[in-house]
């Protein structure tokens, strides 16, 4: 199961480069004690005309987890992006109503 969730994360370290996925796993290992989320970015993309059909590549939502090491996480989200967006970036309300990127920051991604 290690190497299945790792297989889906693509990750970059501090430099820019990306790691493989065994790297990867050898650098999170050893890592694993102090490995935070520093950040939580929701990026739309869209296109300059979004066209009444079914075509899911005329908007996106990208996610990028940013963690203390440099490591960098990318994910895209299945769903309203706009919707999504506004889940992940909604700012602190309540103690039981935040954003999700807020309740992430400080979590191990692991």
């Amino acid at each position: 199961m290690w190497e299945q969730v790792l297989a889906c994360i693509t990750a970059y370290d501090s430099t820019g480069s990306r790691l493989g996925v065994w790297a990867k796993a050898r650098t999170l290992r050893s890592m694993e004690d102090v490995l935070k989320i520093t950040n939580v970015e929701a990026i739309y993309l869209r296109l300059p005309v979004v066209e009444r059909r079914t075509d899911s590549s005329q908007d996106a939502l990208l996610i990028k987890v940013t963690t203390d090491a440099g490591i960098i996480g990318w994910g895209e989200v299945d769903g309203c992006p706009l919707v999504t967006k506004a889940v992940v970036d909604a700012p602190f309300s309540h103690n039981l109503a935040t954003g999700v990127g807020e309740l992430l920051i400080g979590q191990d991604p692991l």
